[in-house]
């Protein structure tokens, strides 16, 4: 990085592939979504309920000397489902699976923290929205 130093880093482009991988561990999630867990938009031939995620922000602190100290990425999971019950269980086992320190697949900790939650109705399938702060 032309005349900057890292210290200790996870990959903020990278970080949603981990975040899925860790998702799809679970087989309790497995159980409701298969492996319907999608980057940023469910495909239009999805069928049963689904999870995808994207990435809604991020940015580097930098110390006096130019060397980054910290990096934060924001992460937004989205559970939809056709019955409210269904997404409100994905949605929980979403804040389970994510919430906490984790390790990269290059060793490197990274912490997540829910900062926000919602949900929504659109077309008839239910919403659990979930932000979380990657540092």
């Amino acid at each position: 990085m032309d005349g900057f130093n890292v210290i200790q880093a996870f990959s903020k482009i990278g970080i949603t592939t981990d975040l899925r991988l860790l998702l799809l561990e679970n087989e309790d999630l497995r159980a409701l979504v298969n492996t319907n867990i999608f980057p940023i938009i469910a495909p239009e031939d999805t069928t049963g309920s689904c999870i995808f995620y994207f990435r809604d922000g991020g940015k580097n602190d930098y110390s006096m000397n130019d060397i980054i100290i910290n990096q934060n990425v924001i992460v937004t999971f989205a559970a939809m489902s056709e019955d409210y019950d269904i997404s409100v269980s994905i949605g929980e086992l979403i804040d389970i699976i994510i919430e906490g320190t984790h390790i990269n697949r290059d060793g490197y900790k990274y912490k997540c923290k829910l900062i926000k939650s919602a949900e929504d109705l659109i077309d008839k399938k239910y919403f659990q929205l979930l932000q979380f702060e990657i540092r």
